[in-house]
């Protein structure tokens, strides 16, 4: 089993290595030939490069592991370790070709990890130092192939990594991560709540206004913001268990591919978590789900005793349980992915009126959307332009916008729109009371700062001529 799940991780990360290669060749900057408008820098099928080296940098330890653990059973080498020993070169070659420096970092942190782990692990035995040697070698021969393979300007970007945050990249992240700490200990406790940063995190911007910030660029930081100081403590305690069941396994004797498995996948482990500290890759699920069945890999049995075949039968019923909830949970998965892509396709019509009926198909079977509400909302508002039927399609903008609120009651965006509405309607109490709520929540937001200006500049005019003052 342990091998199956290794060669799945390595052949998927072979792949999208092979075609991020390919495609960097042929269409560089573009994803299946296509530019999209919020990817400045693609590589393979993710719109950023640095979570597609996310993904190359946990597969390049579990390759080298499994040969050195083949290496050492054979007492050699064999075509199989030296294949796998091959695939580890390719697969770093491709990380750093994707310009990341935080790939980088995760890279050299991950293979040092595995010399450290290797040396842990083998330095009682007589041949402690061939095979610290063999590690060394392994690291350095990577690292160093990796580093060379690249093109020179491939090579000049990673070398900024030195410089720090003096670009607009780093810049950008020092804020972000500066606006984080501020959220973090305005909710020291509870946090913000999973999934709230994006709503939360405006109010305590102090830049970027124009950037749509959906992601703290470190799971670290975004970690602390959304569950707190009691969510911190369920994480170190969950990270205590998995950190001594894999002590206990890398402690165990047995098959040398297994245990050499085993000290690759936690260093990619590794490798990922110093990559989360300057990014986000785990909140993208293809570079979760490996980082999982790492996890896996790192804290399963290397052996089976006697003793674990009956407790092995015990946990059948519990294993089954789980394995249904998971079932049940990637069903789930399926229906919201269907319903964000019926989303897409609604949003996308050509008229407002089409965009409504669409817009109202799909809130019928996922009324949990907030985006559609809006999207609909807004699409009611351009109806609404037009003279004809203004006020029942402005009173069905507000309710939409109502029930987007319901569901995320810190959304600043949401806030300024239902403002509009209410100051075409007429109702400029509440209108003035939307946009102030608005501008609490996200005061660097470009938009949301013009329209309320313009509402606050109309208000003051109404007031000197005692007229009542109509949006244009």
């Amino acid at each position: 089993m342990a091998l199956s799940l290794a060669a799945v991780l390595l052949a998927s990360a072979s792949a999208q290595g092979v075609f991020g290669v390919i495609q960097s060749v042929v269409a560089p900057k573009t994803i299946y030939g296509i530019a999209p408008a919020i990817a400045q820098t693609p590589f393979g099928s993710y719109v950023n490069h640095n979570h597609f080296a996310g993904l190359i940098e946990m597969a390049v330890p579990l390759a080298i592991g499994w040969s050195l653990g083949l290496w050492r059973r054979a007492s050699g080498p064999t075509p199989v370790a030296i294949a796998l020993g091959g695939l580890g070169l390719g697969l770093a070659a491709v990380e750093l070709a994707s310009r990341s420096r935080g790939g980088l970092l995760a890279l050299i942190a991950a293979m040092t990890s595995l010399g450290l782990l290797w040396w842990s692990r083998h330095r009682r035995r007589e041949r402690r130092g061939l095979d610290v040697l063999a590690a060394g070698v392994a690291g350095a021969a990577v690292l160093g192939f990796a580093w060379f393979a690249v093109p020179g300007d491939a090579r000049q970007h990673l070398f900024t990594v030195a410089h720090g945050a003096t670009d607009s990249s780093g810049s950008y992240r020092v804020d972000i991560a500066r606006d984080t700490l501020r959220l973090a200990l305005s909710r020291p406790w509870i946090g913000a709540g999973l999934g709230a940063y994006d709503d939360a995190v405006p109010a305590f911007k102090l830049a970027h206004g124009d950037v749509r910030t959906t992601h703290a660029e470190s799971d670290a930081l975004q970690l602390v913001a959304e569950v707190g100081l009691l969510g911190l403590a369920a994480c170190g305690a969950l990270t205590l268990v998995l950190l001594r069941q894999a002590q206990r396994r890398l402690a165990e004797r047995g098959d040398p591919v297994r245990r050499g498995l085993s000290l690759g996948a936690a260093a990619g482990v590794i490798g990922l978590s110093v990559h989360s500290l300057v990014d986000f890759n785990l909140h993208i699920p293809s570079n979760a789900l490996v980082f999982v069945g790492l996890l896996g890999l790192c804290a399963a049995p290397v052996t089976r005793p006697g003793g674990e075949h009956e407790r092995g039968a015990r946990r059948l019923w519990a294993t089954s349980l789980c394995t249904l909830g998971l079932f049940a949970l990637s069903l789930g998965a399926g229906w919201r992915a269907w319903g964000a892509w019926s989303f897409e396709q609604a949003r996308r019509r050509a008229s407002p009126q089409e965009r409504v009926a669409a817009l109202g198909v799909v809130l019928r079977y996922h009324p949990y959307m907030s985006d559609a509400y809006r999207e609909r909302a807004r699409a009611c508002m351009a109806l609404a332009a037009s003279g004809s039927l203004a006020t029942a399609r402005l009173s069905r903008a507000d309710r939409d916008l109502r029930a987007a609120l319901r569901l995320r009651p810190f959304w600043g965006e949401a806030w300024a729109d239902r403002g509009w509405v209410l100051w075409l309607e007429g109702s400029w109490p509440e209108a003035r009371t939307a946009f102030d709520r608005a501008l609490a929540l996200d005061p660097t937001h470009v938009g949301i700062r013009d329209i309320a200006s313009r509402f606050q500049m109309v208000e003051r005019r109404a007031a000197h001529s005692d007229a009542t003052p109509r949006l244009k």
